[in-house]
């Protein structure tokens, strides 16, 4: 394990440039703002952190975990995430389109449980079985994607945007307020629940009998 970091006013461990963290556990963080460059982390918790409009530029993270942290309005810019998890965490207005991603992505490189993604960007990616259980996924632009075998369960959509979007054998389980064209998307062998799934209809402006 390498010990690197500099104390903060409350005396915890901060977070340096140009730095390899092995194994860490960074307790409730305040770094609002920050700016952390070529960074590695491995094997690393971040629990209870604050790093709204936080940079993090040229990181790599491998096997991550961010619990109950605050990354609203984010800055990625060319960092890379491998088996990320991220659970209870605030993240919304991120661009992930600034990542640095790999030509070959076998699967989506994170997971998010119980989290606010709203108002970000996951436009043109490919994003293999992604998962984001039980989520705001509220105004966030999915616009021509790749996320097949995605699963969304339980999740809140209000708003949010696929158009030319590949969204094949996806689990939408008790999610609720996505809008999705099938005639703008490819959805088969998605699974949807009742009645939500009757947005599906939507675009082609027809009537149910039993329905209102």
């Amino acid at each position: 394990m390498v010990e690197v970091g500099s104390k903060n006013r409350e005396g915890q461990v901060g977070l340096e440039s140009d730095a390899v963290y092995f194994g860490e556990t960074f307790d409730e963080l305040d770094m609002p703002g920050a700016l952390t460059e070529s960074s590695e982390f491995e094997d690393c918790t971040f629990s209870g952190g604050h790093f709204s409009e936080s940079q993090f530029v040229g990181c790599k993270f491998v096997e991550c975990r961010f619990e109950g942290s605050d990354l609203s309005v984010a800055r990625l810019k060319n960092s890379r995430f491998t088996d990320a998890k991220f659970s209870d965490c605030k993240l919304t207005g991120i661009d992930w389109t600034a990542l640095s991603w790999s030509a070959v992505t076998l699967s989506a490189p994170f997971v998010f449980q119980t989290c606010d993604l709203s108002y970000s960007t996951f436009s043109g990616l490919k994003l293999i079985e992604l998962i984001a259980q039980d989520c705001k996924i509220r105004d966030v632009d999915f616009t021509e994607c790749d996320l097949t075998g995605s699963d969304f369960y339980r999740s809140d959509l209000l708003g949010s945007r696929f158009y030319r979007s590949i969204i094949e054998k996806c689990n939408f389980e008790e999610s609720v307020n996505y809008v999705i064209n099938p005639l703008d998307n490819s959805i088969a062998g998605s699974r949807f629940s009742h009645p939500e799934v009757m947005r599906l209809l939507e675009p082609f402006n027809i009537k149910v009998d039993g329905l209102d």
